[in-house]
């Protein structure tokens, strides 16, 4: 009965040194796409915030309308395409 609980005690030994190991490369190997995660995570809250708060998308489009017209039918055009886009309406 000791064997046994000797031989288990080492594979969990051995187990935890491998997971410790495994944890180091893989932080190694994350660290780099740390801040483009980061930004990307920044962008989503946007686009959540904005979901939930669409008044927001109003008053800038009427604050472009009014601030340059020209450059608002660019925009809309833009915009109007993106949607369709989005939507898989060509």
């Amino acid at each position: 009965m000791n064997r046994v609980v000797q031989a288990r005690a080492a594979r969990r030994a051995h187990l935890l040194a491998a997971a410790a190991s495994q944890r180091r490369r893989l932080a190694l190997n994350v660290a780099p796409l740390r801040e483009p995660l980061a930004l990307a995570d920044r962008g989503l809250s946007v686009v959540h915030y904005v979901r939930h708060h669409p008044v927001l998308l109003v008053v800038a489009g009427a604050l472009l309308v009014l601030a340059r017209p020209r450059r608002a039918v660019t925009w809309l055009r833009r915009g109007w395409m993106g949607w369709l886009l989005l939507k898989g309406n060509r």
